[in-house]
């Protein structure tokens, strides 16, 4: 799980805490507020780079290989990943998106294979032959893969049916489903639902005034509506403008590690793909 994990921490994990936390940083390439406020100072945005491309960059061969079958839906970049989690997961995607039996079938994670299957038959009885972890993680992705808000009112427990609820509304942008959080998870759903459609309209919904501000910005792909020094604004901005060299600059000045900005390279490729960029 060690690549799901990276992903995780730095897509999601930025609503919360970001990558680097709240610290000054150096701009990202493609246009700083300092920059965009200054007429005689032209930025240079980076040349665009294809999700294949923006992938290629990966140092680690197991991220590079999970991004490139990420992106490509081609499970033959997934044969060559050495770790046994990641391969899974990379089977697990490629396996879904293209809703096909015989790659789900490599899996060796019985729960993961299962979830897998349910997706790629289109049959959330298959989740039934998971154990509970697998039961509630089985209904999630096979809500948000079908688009089916319905199907989460099978979720067991009030927090699983939010996580249900929240990767549904990701996977289509539909606001209705942020309308079964409480208020702090209705915002960052809304969020969601914004970058999801490009709708600058749900930022609108948003109670908290930092995400609000984070939203608009995002939304208009500006890094200069960003609050003062919030890195979280700025990676989702980067995001957005698929400003791939983000990554090279904040890696620099804060000192990533080669899996952090590998992790920052893959998120540029996943979301391009989520958008049906090239």
């Amino acid at each position: 799980m060690k690549i799901i994990v990276l992903i995780a921490i730095f897509a999601f994990g930025l609503l919360l805490v970001g990558c680097a936390g709240n610290q000054p940083q150096t701009p990202p390439a493609g246009g700083s507020p300092e920059q965009n406020a200054n007429p005689n100072q032209q930025a240079q945005p980076p040349a665009v780079l294809t999700r294949e491309e923006i992938c290629n960059k990966i140092q680690g061969a197991d991220y590079k290989n999970w991004c490139l079958g990420f992106v490509t839906g081609k499970s033959s970049y997934c044969d060559s990943i050495a770790a046994e989690n990641d391969r899974n997961d990379c089977y697990g995607v490629t396996g879904m998106n293209a809703k096909d039996v015989s790659v789900c079938e490599k899996m060796t994670n019985v729960n993961k294979k299962q979830t897998c299957l349910a997706v790629a038959r289109d049959d959330i009885k298959e989740c039934d032959a998971t154990d509970q972890y697998g039961k509630e993680r089985c209904v999630n992705q096979f809500a948000a893969y079908t688009k089916d808000l319905s199907v989460c009112g099978g979720a067991e427990g009030p927090t699983n049916r939010e996580n249900c609820y929240y990767n549904v509304a990701k996977s289509t942008g539909d606001e209705d489903a942020c309308a079964q959080y409480t208020v702090g998870m209705k915002d960052k759903c809304y969020f969601e639902v914004s970058r999801t459609i490009d709708d600058i309209g749900q930022c609108g919904n948003i109670v908290d005034s930092g995400m609000k501000a984070t939203c608009t910005a995002v939304a208009k792909k500006d890094y200069s509506l960003c609050p003062a020094n919030d890195s979280n604004c700025m990676a989702f901005v980067a995001m957005a403008k698929s400003d791939w060299g983000y990554c090279d600059e904040t890696a620099l000045k804060m000192q990533w590690d080669s899996s952090a900005k590998d992790a920052c390279y893959m998120w540029m490729a996943v979301f391009r793909l989520e958008r049906n960029l090239v």
